[in-house]
């Protein structure tokens, strides 16, 4: 039995993450489906889903060019969500093979991270600031003493500026 046991290896579980790019042209619950789909892929594939945000609409960096069915299309807004999972190297190759034939998924990266990163790292903003939205800036009040003044001292002030 000891053997048995000593043959027997421990492997660590290794932390990945994939984010993926939703056609823009989908209604919002086949989007919303899509995005179980991509989980369904992950943990058909033996994969445990950590963490996950679903695909939320979005203004691209630059225009994605991509070939579907004879055609060329481009596109400058999509759908993105990601997932945080655990899994190892092979079940990601089968992930990566699966993703591939999902037709309407634009573009889409599994890469492989580290527990403490995930648990560590800020929530991302999917939403860019749009160039033509002016920049909020945060306004600064100083109180201010408020002294009374009388009407004759008013008076004095005005008669000043209308003689110069």
């Amino acid at each position: 039995m000891a053997t048995e046991q000593s043959k027997k290896t421990i492997i660590a579980p290794e932390y990945y993450e994939v984010g993926y790019h939703v056609m823009p042209t989908l209604s919002e619950g086949d989007v919303a489906a899509e995005g179980l789909h991509v989980r369904k892929i992950v943990e058909n594939a033996g994969g445990v889903v950590v963490k996950e945000q679903l695909p939320q609409r979005m203004s691209l960096a630059y225009t994605i060019e991509r070939n579907r069915g004879g055609a060329r299309e481009k596109f400058d807004t999509s759908h993105f969500g990601w997932m945080f999972f655990e899994g190892n190297s092979s079940m990601t190759e089968n992930i990566v093979a699966e993703l591939r034939s999902v037709d309407t998924l634009v573009r889409f990266l599994v890469i492989r991270t580290q527990k403490e990163e995930q648990a560590t790292m800020k929530p991302r903003s999917v939403f860019r600031r749009s160039p033509h939205e002016p920049e909020k800036v945060p306004v600064q009040e100083t109180p201010t003493a408020v002294t009374p003044v009388s009407t004759e001292e008013i008076d004095k002030e005005i008669e000043k500026l209308v003689s110069e």
